[in-house]
């Protein structure tokens, strides 16, 4: 590394290659039409590739060293290339003139960055503000890919390297044996490696969160038991691709390619990858208040929570009917800073309301806290509940934290991460989906007595016993946290 402020590009993919153990072999993307498609000088081998649409291939080209053989490299998307380890060992890296296509590859090829060990791209010149080093972190952050410094060419163009930290090193789940008995998932797998706990499952259907429950250590170090429940129905086309993600809250371990369940049961086809957890796309934290326009506390409520800075990120989802009510409500939530309104105009129902909201905050936020209109909160609420987050930032155990005792049903007052609540979420709608009769067999598998019908608080509830989850009370005060 030289002594200037900034290294040059070659010293970057020098250091880059220097603490990768096994060879990089260099994927350098241009445009079908793209003027330029000479790799640059301190790239040492490769394949130049012209991309068509989405993810295909239409022309190649190595240099560099020989890759041998070279039928190796004939893959004909970037998904299936990246994904293919060359016949040395090594790791692909992926190098692109064209910052903008980092974006097409994130929606129509994101295993191409989830697979790939770094990403090289040049920044935009001076005062050009489209596509950015920092748009590109937050673009690059949910693919496991972190800033890894910057360096400039000859020419004075500055590049950016996203790379995989090095110490998430990929493996492989050498068994599994998950089947649905009665709509809970459960069953182990057998990883290549020691298991660290703890940690929680969530099950994917696609790239939506459709399950979570407990992952407790199994029989051997090198064993995980998975124990959630998921509707069956939400993994039933033909087309869904299952991931089981083993999350530690400080990072994740995705079982990538888990097949479809067949005959009710999942055979593991997986690889493991570390990576942190949370979309960095999302805003920090947010407020969801869920209130009818005429109970009698809300404009308290608003004005607590302007008093404490929380209108900016608070995300009002207003039950109906319109009309005079709601009108002044609105009107004296736009005076007090809140801009994020959701109106409706007929009554829908305080399940539909909680339903929709929560799960427009887990889209929406990295830590979501949740309000209703019954009672105004404390002057500290929103600062007492994050920093109760904070506490358990480790604790797979948890789904999440309440301003009081543990008491089920619960509505108002608590808080939770996006990744504890997408899952829930997603189980909350479908289940507000069900017939009645349908609900009340559910209810009926964890002790009901199949006489409850559908209340959102009371299905929360339910989800996270369900998931062998807890939900602990925030702490005031200078012990400010949770308590255990």
């Amino acid at each position: 590394m030289s002594g200037s402020a900034e290294p040059s590009a070659a010293e970057l993919v020098a250091e880059l290659e220097a603490r990768t153990p096994s060879p990089l072999t260099w994927l350098v993307l241009a445009t079908a039409d793209a003027a330029e498609t000479r790799p640059p000088p301190f790239l040492a081998r490769g394949l130049v590739l012209r991309m068509g649409a989405g993810s295909g291939i239409v022309e190649r080209h190595p240099f560099g060293a020989p890759l041998e053989p070279p039928e190796s490299e004939t893959a004909g998307d970037l998904p299936a290339l990246v994904a293919t380890p060359p016949r040395d060992g090594g790791e692909r890296v992926i190098f692109t003139r064209n910052r903008f296509l980092l974006p097409r590859l994130a929606s129509r090829a994101p295993e191409a960055l989830r697979s790939c060990r770094a990403v090289l791209v040049p920044l935009p010149a001076a005062g050009d503000a489209r596509l950015d080093g920092d748009a590109l972190a937050l673009l690059l952050a949910p693919f496991g890919l972190r800033p890894g410094g910057t360096g400039q060419t000859a020419s004075g163009t500055t590049h950016a390297l996203f790379a995989r930290p090095a110490d998430s090193p990929l493996g492989e789940v050498l068994e599994s044996d998950l089947r649905f008995e009665g709509g809970t998932l459960v069953g182990e797998v057998r990883l290549d490696r020691p298991a660290a706990f703890p940690c929680h499952a969530c099950l994917f259907a696609g790239e939506v969160p459709v399950g979570i429950g407990a992952a407790t250590p199994g029989a051997t170090p090198d064993r995980v038991r998975v124990r959630l429940w998921a509707a069956p129905e939400l993994l039933s086309a033909a087309e869904v691709t299952v991931r089981l993600v083993l999350t530690r809250l400080a990072g994740t371990v995705e079982v990538r390619r888990l097949a479809r369940p067949t005959a009710r049961r999942f055979v593991a086809d997986a690889l493991l990858a570390g990576e942190e957890d949370g979309d960095a796309l999302k805003r920090p934290c947010g407020v969801l208040l869920l209130a009818r326009p005429d109970e009698p506390h809300l404009p308290a409520i608003l004005r607590g929570l302007a008093d404490q800075g929380a209108a900016p990120v608070t995300h009002l989802r207003l039950d109906g009917p319109g009309g005079e009510v709601s009108d002044r409500i609105v009107a004296q939530a736009a005076a007090l800073g809140f801009a994020d309104l959701a109106v409706h105009a007929g009554v829908i129902g305080p399940d539909k309301l909680a339903v929709q909201g929560l799960w427009h905050m887990a889209r929406a936020f990295r830590r979501v806290v949740v309000l209703d209109g019954s009672e105004s909160p404390a002057p500290d609420l929103v600062a007492t509940l994050a920093a109760a987050l904070d506490g358990i930032a480790g604790r797979s155990d948890v789904a999440a934290v309440r301003d009081g005792p543990w008491a089920a049903p619960f509505a108002s007052r608590w808080a939770t991460t996006a990744d504890r609540l997408a899952p829930l979420a997603r189980q909350l709608a479908f289940l507000f989906s069900l017939e009645e009769a349908d609900y009340r067999r559910w209810t009926r598998e964890d002790g009901g007595d199949g006489t409850d019908r559908f209340a959102w608080a009371d299905a929360l509830s339910r989800l996270i016993a369900r998931a062998g989850l807890r939900v602990v009370q925030a702490e005031r005060g200078p012990d400010a946290g949770v308590r255990p």
